[in-house]
């Protein structure tokens, strides 16, 4: 199953109410190896001064154990 890309839709998916709405949401950042190609690079930057990193986001349901 695909995340979910708007928050709003998220208390509407079957997943999340089967067996109760009991979620539990984790988020964090990896950090990525610099792309060699330049046209990767520029796929995978953002225009700030930081380092390379893709989001991950995890919702779980704690009554399913489904994630």
């Amino acid at each position: 199953m695909k995340p979910e890309r708007e928050a709003r839709l998220v208390a509407t998916n079957p997943e999340t109410t089967a067996g109760g709405a009991n979620l539990a949401i984790d988020g964090t950042e990896r950090r990525l190896q610099r792309p060699v190609d330049p046209l990767k690079q520029r796929e995978k930057y953002s225009g700030k001064k930081k380092a390379h990193t893709d989001k991950n986001l995890l919702v779980v349901n704690e009554n399913t154990k489904k994630v």
